[in-house]
């Protein structure tokens, strides 16, 4: 059983289909707030990322390239954080998934607003939010400690879903609940994690290639404010 699985329960507040979506709320502190802004926007926008991989729409190692075209509708809730996304990458082709994470203020901010639209987050008060269910954020927590907990190597990640080592790696490396971001411990893991299966080896190497981005991202902003991790 998938240790993040009751992300599946939040289907009904339509916020558990997206991976990015879920990093948001994985970073809320306990004083209802984004603690670390950038590291959050880095790590909602690598959640972007990946979630146009795993649907087969961006690949390469190094630097996103269109795969397929746009979808003419968005049927979905939270499609057009990706979607936009997506458009960005078909306008900068060949830009390195490295440059890609310098101004991540937008991803944030869509992200929040789509949870205060979709009735997930309830904001209490200027940029505080109630999680409309604390549980589930609670048990989803509990599930990515679970998942860094794991040996990085050996095969610890075998029998992970590739989502749910996602978000690990992501909200790890931005500071779980607020906690201290600690990208440097992440970025070790990266290859053991997502091991390269040869039916899916090169959509491995694109997601190893944008995470590790990611997180060397959050590395170099954490040397800036003199923390570690």
């Amino acid at each position: 059983m998938s240790e993040l699985e009751p992300q599946a329960e939040s289907a009904e507040s339509g916020a558990g289909a997206s991976m990015a979506l879920t990093v948001c709320r994985l970073l809320r502190s306990p004083e209802a707030r984004i603690r670390h802004g950038s590291y959050a926007g880095i790590a909602i926008r690598a959640a972007l990322f990946a979630e146009l991989v795993l649907d087969q729409r961006l690949s390469g190692v190094k630097a996103p390239k269109v795969r397929a075209p746009l979808p003419e509708a968005e049927p979905d809730l939270g499609r057009s954080l990706p979607d936009a996304v997506y458009r960005a990458v078909a306008a900068n082709a060949a830009k390195p998934w490295r440059r890609w994470y310098g101004h991540v203020g937008a991803d944030l901010q869509a992200a929040v607003a789509e949870l205060v639209r979709s009735g997930t987050w309830e904001e209490t008060s200027p940029q505080r939010y109630r999680d409309i269910d604390p549980e589930l954020v609670a048990a989803q927590l509990d599930g990515v400690r679970q998942v860094l907990a794991r040996p990085p190597a050996a095969g610890g990640s075998a029998s992970l879903a590739t989502e749910d080592v996602l978000v690990a790696l992501l909200v790890g490396g931005a500071g779980p609940a607020g906690e201290r971001p600690r990208p440097r411990a992440q970025l070790r893991r990266v290859d053991a994690m997502l091991p390269l299966f040869p039916e899916i080896k090169e959509q491995q190497e694109t997601l190893r290639g944008l995470v590790k981005a990611a997180l060397a991202a959050m590395r170099s902003r954490a040397g800036l404010r003199g923390l570690s991790g």
